[in-house]
């Protein structure tokens, strides 16, 4: 297969442009997202009141998040050029959150602490991704370190699948749904999502053929519906380039949830409603009790009939009714919620609906990148942040392997937050990268 020149030019990592200090930085930046938790025992999953089973040690590294956001804010701040943007957004998110927080205080009776720690976590996770958007990203470094990071993750993966079969030891190995699930060092199964589809792609335009079939063993060994989703759907992006609509279809995915949300609304919920009972109709003969599965195909298949029901519940308790379908149906519940309190305009602040949910109702309803931002911000800024998603992904056109990265790791976010805002980190990177000054730009190529 030949490809234009200027593809071809973005195929090659050249690590000699990026010096100590930069792969320190960018390894630093990307260590959250591919190091999550530290997992012995396999029923790695919280019951109705999200306590987690006796037979499974897991320890979440959220003192690394923390200390690599630290790292890069500080770090903006240690330079000239960044003192100034990054004090300014600061600033600015610390006033939008007063504001948000007074209104929070009225709609929820519950302690401070419990939404203000993650409002400033928050904080923390936006103006760090920015600083390493503005002052630190250089392309090629970027390129390499995602790809051996992804590459590690994978052969990792697959160490403890081998380890389980062996011993029958499940570290880093997930039994939740009844069969071994490879997570790794990841928080669950489905993060791998956010980087896998990408790195076989990515494998395969290098004509790396043994790092495209770790991927694919990868993708097997987590045994991941997200993750097949997010691979069938990257390899129709991908393929589509061929007919030059890959835009349309990349903009139709990141509009999804934007529709989802519409739901709450009486003439849409109705025309749904009846479609989806149309499909469900279709597969009743199929059907299979939500949560009772031993293959991945149980599973889809199991959500697919219950798919009228995800509009119609009305009790957020009631998610574990519809399986996997809770990742559309919370959001729903989320938008309703946030629309009856008058919060739907202007949101809750970064990361407080989250923690807010988890107090009152003991379940994540804001399950996906669009979600959060409609969440922290409102409907408004999430309608902007997708078209802003959007335009970043036709300015990469003539840049292939980062384009195949950033799509990757923004569809596998639109519906899942298996990694928390973890599993953003990369999507809000390039959508932030867009607004970085010209003067700044020299230094990213």
């Amino acid at each position: 297969m030949h490809f234009p020149k200027q593809v071809a030019k973005s195929m090659k990592f050249d690590a000699s442009r990026g010096g100590i200090t930069s792969y320190v930085l960018h390894i630093i930046f990307l260590v959250p997202i591919f190091i999550h938790t530290f997992q012995i025992g396999g029923q790695a999953y919280f019951d109705d009141i999200y306590n987690t089973y006796d037979d499974t040690q897991r320890i979440s590294i959220y003192a690394l998040f923390y200390l690599t956001n630290a790292i890069l804010f500080i770090y903006s701040l240690s330079r000239k050029d960044g003192l100034y943007y990054t004090l300014l957004l600061t600033a600015i998110l610390l006033l939008i959150l007063f504001f948000q927080l007074g209104m929070v205080d009225s709609v929820f009776n519950i302690d401070k602490f419990t939404y203000v720690l993650p409002a400033v976590r928050g904080i923390l996770w936006v103006t760090s991704t920015f600083a390493f958007a503005f002052f630190i990203y250089k392309k090629d470094v970027f390129l390499n370190s995602f790809f051996y990071f992804s590459y590690f993750s994978c052969i990792f993966c697959l160490f403890c699948m081998a380890l389980y079969s062996v011993t029958n030891v499940p570290f880093g190995i997930s039994v939740a749904y009844g069969f071994p699930r490879a997570q790794g060092l990841l928080s669950e199964p489905s993060a791998i999502s956010i980087f896998v589809p990408s790195f076989i792609i990515i494998s395969y335009i290098r004509k790396d053929y043994i790092a495209m079939l770790v991927g694919l063993a990868t993708l097997l060994a987590a045994s991941s519906a997200i993750g097949y989703i997010v691979f069938c759907l990257m390899v129709i992006v991908y393929l589509s380039r061929f007919i030059r609509f890959d835009n349309y279809v990349f903009a139709a995915l990141c509009c999804s949830p934007l529709i989802v949300v519409s739901l709450i609304f009486s003439p849409v919920n109705d025309f749904f409603i009846t479609v989806l009972t149309f499909i469900s109709d279709i597969l009743r003969g199929l059907s299979f009790d939500a949560g009772n599965y031993n293959s991945q195909g149980d599973r889809i298949v199991s959500a697919l009939v219950q798919l009228p029901n995800i509009i119609q519940l009305t009790d957020p308790r009631a998610l574990s009714s519809v399986g996997d379908l809770a990742r559309i149906a919370s959001p729903i519940f989320m938008s309703n919620f946030l629309f009856n309190n008058d919060l739907i305009y202007i949101g809750t602040g970064p990361s407080v609906f989250g923690a807010v949910a988890l107090d009152l109702f003991r379940v994540v309803l804001d399950s996906g990148f669009v979600f959060y931002a409609i969440s922290s911000y409102g409907i408004f800024i999430a309608t902007l942040l997708v078209f802003m998603m959007i335009r970043m992904y036709i300015r990469l056109n003539n840049d292939l392997v980062i384009k195949v990265i950033y799509a990757g790791a923004t569809i596998a976010v639109l519906f899942n937050s298996a990694a928390g805002i973890n599993g953003y980190t990369i999507a809000l990177f390039f959508v932030i990268y867009q607004f970085k000054p010209e003067k700044l730009c020299a230094n990213s190529n």
